[in-house]
């Protein structure tokens, strides 16, 4: 929850409040020791002079409300400052949530805006996260594909610059990319694209095998942190299937065969907003994350 500005006045002013009481304990021993005065003065007198006298019980009666206070001012400066204290305590912690609350809005906000341009260039800025959590599953076979040639009909080069980043960053993590020329003209396909939003979509097949897999979920975990989406994995039967109109009706036609051992990266045209945190108008943090 983000630390509200009426929290900290709040926290001030028991902090405050506290620190009065611990002025008021130490003026209550201050009066008390002033009031033990006429007692001292009376016993040195005896002792200075060698005058025998009674102690008047004026004296006495003032000495006793003096010493009632300095214990009661030491027993409130105690209890004071262990207020104070954990009042300080409380208003620290307050500031540290709020710095920590700064942080992340500026972060999230930093972020935002640079999601806002290509995705090629998070991709880039993500290589050594796909290197790092990609490299164990080296030699397998994984491509990234432009999901759409209307989008390019109508100049976005941006889903192809994105796909193929992607192959690049694949081939430094060890993995096959096995499509001809990939990193330049990735390929581009109209039939069979998942519907799953905008987002890009990791790809396998139901019988793929365990590794192929565990690969294909690892990657999604990875392009889902890099791009700040939340994609599930789709799973394919051996062929993809459109509908191909005939007159009144449709008639289902294979349109293409993925390998079974095969990981397809569907690219499909940028998303119009981020589906991360954002920041409201008064710099609150709202929603969470994709995933």
């Amino acid at each position: 929850m983000y630390a509200s500005p009426d929290v900290l006045a709040d926290l001030t002013a028991t902090r405050d409040l506290y620190f009065s009481y611990l002025l008021w304990s130490s003026g209550a021993v201050a009066i008390g020791v002033a009031l033990e005065g006429p007692e001292v003065i009376h016993e040195a007198r005896k002792v200075l002079c060698h005058v025998k006298a009674e102690t008047p019980a004026w004296i006495t009666l003032v000495a006793l409300i003096g010493w009632t206070l300095v214990v009661l001012g030491v027993l409130g400066e105690g209890i004071s400052e262990a207020l104070v204290s954990r009042a300080d305590g409380n208003i620290q912690a307050f500031n540290d949530q709020r710095f920590k609350h700064e942080i992340d809005a500026r972060l999230i906000l930093e972020k935002e805006l640079l999601w806002r341009g290509s995705r090629d260039i998070l991709v880039n800025a993500g290589r050594d996260l796909f290197k790092k959590q990609l490299r164990e599953f080296s030699g397998q076979l994984a491509y990234a594909v432009v999901c759409g040639s209307q989008f390019l009909s109508r100049g976005d080069q941006e889903i192809t610059a994105t796909a193929g980043t992607l192959n690049s960053v694949l081939l430094e993590a060890g993995w096959n990319v096995d499509l001809g020329d990939p990193l330049v003209h990735p390929p581009i396909i109209d039939g069979g694209c998942p519907i799953i939003g905008e987002a890009v979509t990791v790809i396998i097949r139901q019988d793929a095998s365990k590794r192929t897999r565990d690969a294909a979920t690892k990657l999604l975990v990875v392009i889902d942190e890099v791009l700040w989406q939340g994609a599930p994995l789709v799973e394919y039967p051996s062929k993809y299937f459109t509908v191909t109109p005939l007159g009144s009706t449709g008639q289902w036609q294979p349109t293409r065969v993925l390998r079974p051992d095969a990981i397809e990266i569907a690219v499909r045209m940028h998303p119009m907003r981020p589906p991360g945190p954002t920041i409201d108008a008064n710099g609150l943090l709202k929603g969470q994350p994709g995933r």
